[in-house]
């Protein structure tokens, strides 16, 4: 089974989950869609977001909106 598309919207993972996450997103290989709408997520964990989407070859929706990110 392939994972696809995640919604994890509306569940304060916060920044160091985001953290965890953005690391698998190196990774991942078939994801195509990420949602973190409205996560208590801050500026602190975009750069390893950044990081890690360089690597991402097949995400074309990543939604960070109604977060704490200016």
């Amino acid at each position: 089974m392939k994972l696809w598309y995640f919604n994890l919207s509306q569940n304060s993972i916060g920044d160091e989950t985001l953290k965890r996450i953005a690391k698998g997103l190196g990774l991942n290989k078939t994801l195509k869609s990420l949602i973190l709408r409205d996560n208590s997520i801050t500026n602190n964990s975009m750069i390893d977001i950044i990081d890690n989407l360089i690597m991402n070859e097949t995400l074309t929706r990543f939604d960070l909106d109604t977060n704490n990110i200016h």
